[in-house]
C-alpha cells in the first residue's frame, strides 16, 4: 500500500473513533440534561410526554400539557451538538452552536402585546445585550418584566419570541450556560415574566 492508501485509512479510523466518542458523550450529556430539567417540571406542571427524538438520544422532548398558570402547555425541545460527525461540529462550534433548549409554550389566553429579543453578538456601547422590539398593545409591565428576565440569563438566552399565534413563546437557550443554575428557578422566573 503507498502512503495515498495509508492516509485514507488513517482518516477513516480517526471519523470512527471520533464518531463513537462523540456518541457516548452526548449520550450522557443528553441524559444529564434530562436529569436536569425533570428536577425542575414541578414548576411547570405534570410531565405528560417524554422522548428521544434521535437514536443516538442526542436530541429530546418534554411535554406538560396540563401546565400551571399562565401556561396551557409547554414543550421543551434539546439538542446536543453534532458531537459524533467531526467537519459538522467543527463548523458548527466554530459558528457558535452549543447544546440547546427550545422551550415552546401556549398561554392560557393569546397575549395582546407581540415582543422579540436577539442577544447582540457583543454588548452595545451602552451595555445592551438584546436588541428588542415590539408591536400591537404596548405593555411598560411586560416589557419590564422581559428585561428582568433577560438580565437573569444574559448569556443563556438566544432568542425570544412572544406572539398572538401559537405557540405563544418561543426561547431558544443556550444549555451550558442555563444549566449552572437549577431549572426549577428558570422556569420559576420564566412564569413570573409571563403571569
Amino acid at each position: 500500500m503507498d502512503l495515498g492508501q495509508w492516509l485514507v485509512i488513517g482518516l477513516c479510523v480517526l471519523l470512527l473513533v471520533w464518531y463513537i466518542a462523540g456518541a457516548l458523550i452526548n449520550y450522557r450529556r443528553a441524559e444529564a440534561v434530562l436529569a436536569w430539567l425533570k428536577a425542575g417540571l414541578d414548576e411547570l406542571g405534570a410531565l405528560s410526554g417524554m422522548g428521544w427524538l434521535t437514536v443516538l438520544h442526542s436530541a429530546g422532548r418534554l411535554a406538560i400539557r396540563d401546565a400551571r398558570p399562565p401556561f396551557r402547555t409547554v414543550e421543551l425541545l434539546f439538542a446536543m451538538e453534532a458531537r459524533e460527525n467531526l467537519p459538522v461540529w467543527a463548523s458548527r462550534h466554530l459558528l457558535g452552536r452549543r447544546d440547546e433548549l427550545y422551550v415552546r409554550a401556549d398561554l392560557r389566553s393569546a397575549p395582546d402585546a407581540e415582543l422579540e429579543a436577539v442577544r447582540r453578538p457583543r454588548p452595545s456601547d451602552s451595555g445592551e445585550r438584546f436588541d428588542i422590539t415590539r408591536s400591537g398593545k404596548k405593555s411598560e409591565a411586560l416589557l419590564g418584566r422581559l428585561k428582568e428576565f433577560l438580565g437573569k440569563y444574559p448569556q443563556a438566552v438566544l432568542k425570544v419570541s412572544f406572539q398572538r399565534k401559537s405557540p405563544h413563546a418561543l426561547i431558544r437557550l443556550n444549555l451550558d450556560d442555563l444549566r449552572s443554575g437549577e431549572a426549577g428557578a428558570f422556569f420559576a422566573a420564566l412564569r413570573a415574566w409571563l403571569e
